[in-house]
């Protein structure tokens, strides 16, 4: 991938809304950075993209075994993290590769923190048993503190699925093996320090709030 194409595709954030061409242009881009990832890598990955509706640039996402990437031009920077396996929509902590890092070091730059936090992975394999909750994430030990008490629970005190973006969250839901979640709405979580999406059903009270406010 040129330096000129790299510069094109930072140059299309927020300017992908409601515009076909740009929002083509940028699904191109993206897989092609995700092709090239993969080869810095040296892994196999699935590659898709989700084009969401008019109004959002959509996201290309790269799912590996242990690796989870996604590039959207409505995001502050290139999202990656680990993964159990190519059914985790969840995964670890969320990590952020600049777009001003991606102009200097490019996609060479993105590998090696891949490669970082991959390396670290595979260093902390194992899990204390008392950590073993539901959709808590694998990764560095000293990191689950703080991600235990940004993530919302649930009353029985487990760990609700946490998700980027509602069109993550939407293909979690509609996926035919996760069961416990179809039929359940995207929610953008309010908690402070959660920053993220949640699915809840129909008729739970957040998102019922989320149903007013986009009808007012």
């Amino acid at each position: 991938m040129t330096q000129r194409e790299i510069d094109t595709l930072v140059s299309l954030r927020g300017q992908c809304f409601y515009n076909a061409a740009n929002k083509s242009k940028f699904r191109s881009l993206c897989q092609k950075l995700l092709r090239e990832l993969a080869q810095q890598l040296a892994i196999k990955a699935e590659i898709r993209f989700n084009s969401g509706g008019i109004a959002v640039s959509g996201e290309s996402v790269f799912h590996a075994d242990d690796i989870y990437v996604v590039v959207s031009a409505d995001a502050p920077g290139i999202l990656y993290r680990t993964c159990r396996g190519r059914q985790d929509f969840t995964g670890a902590a969320n990590h952020w590769f600049s777009w001003n890092d991606l102009l200097d070091g490019g996609i060479k730059a993105l590998a090696t923190e891949i490669q970082k936090l991959r390396a670290r992975r595979r260093f902390n394999m194992r899990v204390p048993a008392k950590l073993e909750i539901s959709h808590i994430p694998l990764g560095v030990p000293e990191d689950y503190e703080q991600i235990k008490q940004n993530r919302c629970q649930r009353s029985n005190g487990t760990l609700r699925a946490w998700f980027a973006t509602a069109v993550e969250a939407v293909a979690f839901a509609e996926n035919p093996t996760n069961t416990a979640y179809q039929g359940d709405v995207a929610v953008r979580c309010l908690k402070s320090g959660c920053d993220g999406w949640h699915l809840s059903q129909p008729h739970w009270p957040d998102a019922l709030a989320a149903a007013k406010a986009q009808i007012n």
